[in-house]
């Protein structure tokens, strides 16, 4: 039961009183679980509710800086029962680019308090002291149950803030989206009704708890249907997504939800042994949302696995944003994801023209919902279009949030627009079409990447090239994605060079300079470089950089290059296990791997070299980890890699913990990390 409530305080009120020995939240480690029920749940957001409200005020920003867990959930709902603002935002990691966009968040929403694990107590002491921040610091497991009797209710209006929804990629200029109690009691009441979620149903989570679809769909969601959700570490499924198959199979869990990146791996990782040993019969909602959804992902992943009891029926692609909470289309219950044959030719140039005999196939990203208007409109005059063309995806309705955090001009561009006549609509930036009912995502008009799950800004990344200002133009470059009908992907930077550095004799040095910084500051792998002579960057009177066209300049040849770097293809030839488990071997079998990964020449390689400089992106770490962990049969967090940066230094370490291991075997899990 969804039931009728004005805010989230009455929504675990209700469950606590009405479900109160149901089992709410479990971290599932296989046999070893912990667990709460909705008392307890309750419970403990009262007891740390009170010691927020000692430090804050009503409306406070309080910002929650843990990995995923019970303790993240728990101090979400204090802040609820606190009547203060909650601010979810993913644990930094030893890296500077996270503490800088922390940095970033803190100047944005200005938070009063700090709610964090006291094994982070000294990381967010320092942190604070190095930025003179102000702030409270409080931590979640260090409550006081017995202060749960000494809470006192908050008055909570309907169209109070909940939280605010910041962006979980790279952004230079932090947005944090304003979600009310009223926006997400009306999604959340969408996603139960459009899934049929009930009581019985069993979550399994894995998606961070400060990403939209981690928090709407995988907590909020689940709880005010009163489900039982069991949370499973986000760095262990994006290494292996066999872990989060198999916690379905256990569990027998009926909803969960991933990025289509997720499905890809699934297929790739996913040995013919381990497929052996999976039911996903139980399995009856599969969302695959966050990033756009692939034709041939959903294809491949269901061809894959319908021999273990996965249903057609149970694939639900989606498409939602944070400014609507989550979910703004979806596959409904009890039917099966729609493709979409159109002519690959004039789908190039952004024509739709429906052809059964062509082998381009686009999937649908979901069904219209009736409480959701949505419309596709011209890009420049914002008039309405008939289903079937191309143009940009606006919606409104009661899901839709009043805008950004301290933001007014851009919620004045975003929000509240009109649409010949009809006012209230948001503009989304994507583009896409309406067909029998159903919108099909093409692209985004706004150039924001989405990568692995999460959202890049293009400037960001270019912005970080400026340390090579002597050979590459400032403002001079431009990143994009161009994805081919091969069910392939290239992350293509285009980049002016310098008067200076026109007469270099050999660019090799300079494609593994602008790689090493790429991967390092956003964990990203770019596929191509092309650099170009200075002057030449497609850019408006302006001078704004013109990242589309420059895109289509690429694919047409038209580019004025000077040199060009291309990643070879990637190798799947089976790697030799490790024949000794010393420095030397597990040296020579990482550069292998890395080889195999790349498409790069052993030989070019050196131990000396950091991992990250060589340009490994953060998805090609997490499976170096796995494989690692599986060849020396440890348990190694990705952290690891980050602690002993290079393949010396990592090698040597993984030595010595093989050889501690029949002494003190390995009990390390993943740490959470950006997806």
């Amino acid at each position: 039961m969804k039931g009728q409530f004005s805010n989230w305080q009455q929504v675990l009120e209700h469950q606590a009183h009405t479900n109160s020995n149901h089992i709410a939240l479990s971290v599932y480690h296989g046999s070893d679980s912990q667990a709460l029920t909705y008392s307890q749940l309750a419970q403990r957001a009262k007891a740390l509710a009170n010691t927020l409200s000692q430090h804050n005020k009503f409306g406070d920003r309080v910002m929650l800086l843990m990995p995923n867990g019970i303790d993240y959930v728990v101090a979400f709902f204090a802040c609820i029962y606190a009547g203060v603002v909650a601010v979810p935002i993913y644990p930094a990691r030893r890296k500077a680019r996270d503490w800088r966009r922390l940095n970033s968040i803190v100047q944005d929403c200005q938070p009063n308090t700090l709610v964090c694990l006291s094994q982070d107590s000294n990381a967010t002491e320092d942190w604070c002291k190095a930025h003179n921040l102000k702030i409270n610091t409080v931590f979640a497991d260090k409550l006081n149950i017995n202060d749960a009797t000494l809470w006192q209710t908050a008055n909570i209006d309907t169209h109070d803030i909940a939280y605010l929804q910041y962006s979980s990629g790279s952004t230079g200029q932090p947005k944090g989206v304003m979600l009310s109690h009223y926006n997400l009691l009306s999604n959340t009441g969408l996603i139960i009704d459009t899934y049929d979620m009930c009581q019985s149903d069993i979550m399994i989570n894995w998606l961070p708890l400060y990403h939209d679809m981690g928090c709407v769909g995988g907590i909020l969601s689940p709880i005010r249907a009163g489900a039982t959700i069991h949370i499973l570490a986000s760095a262990k499924v994006a290494q292996n997504p066999y872990v989060l198959l198999q916690a379905i199979t256990a569990l027998k869990a009926t909803v969960t939800a991933a990025p289509n990146f997720i499905f890809d791996l699934a297929v790739e990782k996913v040995t013919a042994t381990q497929r052996s040993t999976l039911d996903l019969s139980s399995l009856r909602i599969l969302i695959n949302g966050a990033e756009p959804v692939n034709a041939h992902t959903l294809d491949n992943f269901y061809d894959y696995f319908h021999y273990n009891g996965l249903a057609k029926n149970a694939v639900k692609p989606s498409y939602g944003m944070a400014e609507a909470c989550l979910l703004v289309t979806a596959t409904p219950i009890n039917k099966p994801y729609k493709l979409l044959s159109v002519d690959s030719q004039a789908f190039s140039i952004d024509k739709v023209k429906v052809d059964p005999a062509s082998a381009k196939h686009i999937a649908s990203s979901g069904q219209l919902i009736e409480q959701i208007p949505l419309r596709i409109v011209d890009v420049n005059t914002r008039m309405p279009l008939p289903d079937g063309q191309i143009g940009e995806i606006m919606y409104k309705g009661d899901s839709v949030t009043r805008g950004y955090w301290q933001k007014p001009e851009l919620n004045e561009q975003t929000f509240n627009l009109n649409i010949e006549g009809d006012p209230g609509f948001m503009a989304t930036g994507d583009l896409g079409f309406v067909e029998q009912q159903q919108l099909y995502v093409t692209g985004r008009k706004k150039e924001m990447l989405i990568l692995h799950g999460c959202n890049y800004y293009p400037q960001d990344i270019e912005h970080s090239l400026t340390s090579l200002s002597k050979q590459l133009t400032p403002h001079g470059a431009a990143i994009f994605e161009v994805a081919h009908d091969n069910n392939t992907k290239e992350l293509v930077l285009v980049q002016e060079l310098t008067r200076e550095s026109m007469r270099y004799d050999d660019y090799v040095p300079l494609f593994k300079q602008i790689r090493a910084i790429i991967a390092q500051e956003h964990e990203l792998r770019v596929t191509a470089i092309v650099l170009i002579k200075p002057a030449t960057l497609s850019k408006t009177s302006s001078g704004k950089i013109q990242r589309l066209a420059c895109k289509q300049a690429y694919i047409n040849n038209e580019l004025e290059a000077v040199a060009k770097w291309q990643q070879a293809p990637i190798s799947n030839a089976a790697i030799a296990p490790i024949k000794a488990f010393d420095p030397p071997h597990i040296a020579s079998w990482i550069m292998q791997w890395i080889s195999n990964r790349l498409g790069q020449a052993v030989n070019t390689l050196s131990s000396s070299q950091q991992l990250m400089q060589i340009g490994l992106d953060s998805i090609d770490a997490m499976s170096l980890v796995h494989e690692l962990s599986r060849q020396l049969d440890l348990s190694i967090r990705v952290e690891i890699v980050l602690n002993h940066p290079s393949i010396e230094q990592l090698s040597i370490y993984l030595a010595q913990q093989y050889a501690q291991k029949s002494q003190a075997p390995a009990n390390e899990m993943p740490t959470e990390g950006m997806l």
